[in-house]
């Protein structure tokens, strides 16, 4: 980022100064003015990458809006995780789960899912099987099927 800064300071300069030593009479005063926006230019470059938004406060908190859960985080991302597991199993098998139970080892940045355990509505030989080959291949866990 320095070095492209420097580049565009030393090409806008080089600029300026051709443009200042061609400049004749008539029109020495517009070519200031061009030499000017052009010396300028690398001064508000960096800025252009600014996230704006971040510069102002953030509004106070809705009074209206519900007040936070007492819910832990883990809880309510380990629901939200069976129920998809569930439809996922429904929608590339065919197959409806009853219930689907999720192990997760909630490490410091990235949680991992240890097993998966459902209990079909329809537990067949074949659709055991089916659901076990779906876990493994599609997300590379262990399936206890019931």
């Amino acid at each position: 980022m320095l070095r492209s800064y420097c580049l565009t300071l030393l090409a806008s300069s080089v600029l300026g100064g051709l443009c200042a030593s061609l400049a004749d009479r008539p029109f020495a005063r517009y070519l200031r003015y061009l030499t000017a926006l052009l010396c300028i230019l690398p001064v508000i470059a960096p800025f252009r990458n600014v996230d704006v938004p971040s510069f102002f406060p953030q509004s106070a908190p809705d009074e209206t809006a519900a007040a936070p859960r007492s819910e832990p985080v883990e809880t309510e991302t380990l629901a939200l995780l069976e129920s998809w597991f569930a439809d996922e199993l429904l929608s590339y098998t065919g197959i409806k789960a009853a219930s689907v139970r999720i192990q997760i080892d909630w490490d410091a940045d990235s949680p991992t899912i240890h097993s998966l355990a459902v209990t079909l509505e329809t537990p067949t030989d074949e659709n055991k099987l089916q659901t076990e080959r779906w876990a493994a291949d599609r997300f590379g866990i262990p399936c206890a099927v019931e």
